[in-house]
């Protein structure tokens, strides 16, 4: 019964062929298939490999179970195939399509065009896909993946061994660039998305560039030998670390590091010392002042060495420290140049400072008037000095008892005399020219002057 069906099928299916009356032909010129079960049609084409095909014209199927087919292609390798014009499969398993390509490594691809038969498309990266057109490089080019459940990397550029799953170098004569570009850009934005949707860096329609770290800091970082690990950091909460994470409770910038600028500006200052010069401001006595230097070994209201030490300081209250200590000494200078009530220079025909007298002032009592107590009672000569100078007594100082102690600027004592019959001579011949001092202990008190060795 199943023989007398297939005989109608058969019959049917040839009144059906003469019916629509089938013209296609198969034909083949100068064609050569050695390989065992190879075929080739067209002109001139070779099939030797076992179970290959050739078709087209001038074609090669060389390797087993290869095809080849166009012009002038060739499949050399076994499971290799070759289509287009001047397409050449060498490599196990690779396959060449479109004009002018080759692919040299097992398992390679390759799809495009290159320039002429000497400059190929050419794929020579095995388990790869090559991608590109007029030129013997590919555009962009798809590596194996590690397994099943798994992808490859994509190269865009001359990268054979792509460094990340997108790997973009440049040609010589251009930038490594990526645009992106909405086509509509009054109502979308360009972004790039990175770990979450929550990781961004966007660029709006009003050409700001918004970077967005979620709920993390934004850190930008460079080589731990130049810049640390966080060369600089910017916490959710808007602090901002160099060098340094800031964890601090209190400031917007930490920075491990020094710190250079042509102007820095505290814009909201609360208070001012201006208080020292009120009428109602006290100032401590110079005895109280003494011993309180003496105890503490720092001045009132400003902070030991221990607690800067181990605390720091802060630079806007120490400004206001030190602004209310050189306040308060202006005031101590002008109550002492209260006391003073002048003070006299004398000099030589050449200009040399030759002598110094000051006048002081004495307040017997609040309600009286101020009373001249002494004057310096001696001078010194010459001054500058090429080699000795002299220190004599005023008339009114004959007979007292002055000491004189000349040293250097560094402190070593070259000669200490006591002024007898009202004068006294101190020689530098041989000393080094520069500046050397005389301290002076006479009724007026002690006293410092300066000498100068020419």
């Amino acid at each position: 019964m199943k023989s007398i069906i297939k005989k109608i099928s058969l019959s049917s299916l040839l009144l059906v062929g003469l019916t629509l009356n089938i013209n296609a032909q198969v034909q083949y010129n100068g064609c050569s298939t050695t390989g065992t079960y190879s075929s080739a049609i067209g002109k001139s084409n070779s099939a030797s490999g076992n179970n290959s095909f050739a078709g087209g014209y001038n074609t090669q199927a060389s390797g087993s179970n290869s095809f080849a087919f166009g012009y002038n292609s060739k499949a050399t390798q076994s499971t290799s195939a070759a289509l287009g014009n001047t397409a050449t499969a060498s490599g196990v398993g690779s396959m060449a399509i479109g004009n002018y390509v080759k692919a040299t490594a097992q398992n390679a691809f390759v799809f495009g065009s290159g320039t002429t038969a000497s400059y190929p498309l050419t794929n020579t990266t095995a388990n790869s896909i090559a991608f590109g057109t007029n030129s013997n490089k590919p555009t962009m080019l798809i590596t194996k993946s590690l397994n099943n459940n798994y992808t490859g990397k994509v190269a865009i550029g001359q990268v054979t061994t792509p460094q990340a799953k997108l790997h973009i170098k440049s040609d010589n004569n251009e930038d490594a660039s990526v645009f992106l570009e909405p086509s509509n850009k009054t109502d979308w934005k360009a972004s790039i998305k990175l770990f979450d949707n929550d990781h961004t860096i966007t660029v709006d329609n009003t050409a700001a560039m918004v970077f967005n770290a979620g709920n993390g800091p934004l850190s930008f970082r460079g080589n731990s030998y130049c810049f640390g690990a966080n060369a600089l950091t910017i916490s959710p909460n808007g602090k901002i670390g160099i060098n340094t994470l800031n964890n601090t409770p209190d400031f917007m910038l930490a920075v491990d590091g020094g710190i250079i600028s042509t102007k820095v500006h505290i814009k909201e200052v609360k208070q001012w010392p201006d208080h020292v010069f009120s009428d109602n401001y006290q100032l401590l006595e110079l005895d109280e002042l003494k011993s309180y230097l003496e105890n503490n070994k720092h001045l009132p209201g400003v902070p030991s060495e221990k607690e800067v030490l181990e605390n720091g300081y802060d630079i806007h209250e120490m400004q206001y420290v030190m602004l209310e200590k050189i306040e308060e000494m202006t005031r101590y200078i002008l109550l002492l140049q209260g006391q003073i009530d002048s003070i006299r220079f004398n000099y030589d025909a050449n200009g040399n400072r030759i002598s110094r007298s000051l006048t002081f002032k004495r307040i017997i009592n609040p309600e009286q008037d101020l009373e001249t107590i002494s004057e310096v009672s001696y001078n010194l000569f010459p001054n500058p000095t090429y080699d000795q100078f002299s220190i004599v007594l005023s008339e009114q100082a004959e007979g007292s008892s002055i000491h004189a102690t000349l040293i250097t600027t560094t402190g070593v004592i070259l000669e200490t005399k006591e002024v007898r019959n009202n004068a006294a001579t101190f020689d530098l011949s041989g000393k080094p020219n520069g500046i050397y001092f005389l301290e002076v202990d006479s009724p007026e008190g002690h006293q410092t002057w300066k000498v100068v060795k020419q």
